[in-house]
């Protein structure tokens, strides 16, 4: 549990190239535990290139979980809704992408 804040970035796939990033959260340890019962709710997303449009929100559940002998994180990307477009077609190829303590993971 030392973390100081968790990320997550939602992502446009490309086959050729690198993967755009459509919008970020970032949350601090305090946010989250400052929720007794966690946080589970729709955010908005943020921009991460000043020269690129952002859009979208994503919905999250998160909770700190204690008891004696240790603390957890529960975390469930659960949705994301009104992306911004990145590709040539105006659609967007949407996946997640969680940073935590230098390690990640992605949604499908």
């Amino acid at each position: 549990m030392g973390f100081h804040s968790l990320s997550f970035l939602v992502m446009d796939e490309d086959t050729i190239g690198h993967d755009d990033v459509i919008g970020k959260i970032t949350l601090s340890k305090e946010a989250i535990g400052s929720q007794v019962k966690g946080l589970d709710s729709w955010m908005n997303l943020t921009r991460v290139d000043p020269d690129e449009e952002v859009q979208g929100e994503i919905h999250l559940s998160l909770e700190l979980l204690k008891d004696t002998k240790k603390s957890s994180l529960r975390c469930q990307v659960i949705e994301a809704r009104d992306l911004a477009p990145r590709d040539i077609s105006g659609t967007s190829d949407p996946f997640g992408r969680v940073i935590f303590n230098n390690h990640s993971a992605e949604t499908s």
